[in-house]
């Protein structure tokens, strides 16, 4: 079963939010938002949230892959690179 960029958009942009909620966070999440550079959204958070991506998407994340930044740039992705960077590691295993 391939990924979708939908499928995976849609699975980050739905555990963001339940997170936003709890934490009560406003900022409006959509495929161009980088959750990196939401307030109140640390990078220990994003971390924890991979994992639950994975879980709802039915794939294992590699433990390495941060989705939500570039590792060679080091620029914040958002949703819509994120869902992109999950499919091509959960592909490669990297």
């Amino acid at each position: 079963m391939g990924l979708t960029d939908d499928q995976v958009e849609k699975a980050i942009t739905k555990v963001i939010n339940e997170v936003k909620r709890k934490l009560k966070i406003t900022a409006n999440v959509d495929p161009d938002v980088c959750p990196g550079n939401i307030n109140g959204l640390t990078s220990q958070i994003l971390v924890t949230l991979i994992g639950r991506i994975g879980n709802d998407l039915g794939v294992s994340v590699p433990n390495e892959c941060y989705i939500f930044k570039d590792r060679d740039s080091g620029e914040q992705l958002s949703v819509k690179q994120a869902a992109q960077k999950l499919i091509k590691a959960v592909k490669n295993g990297k």
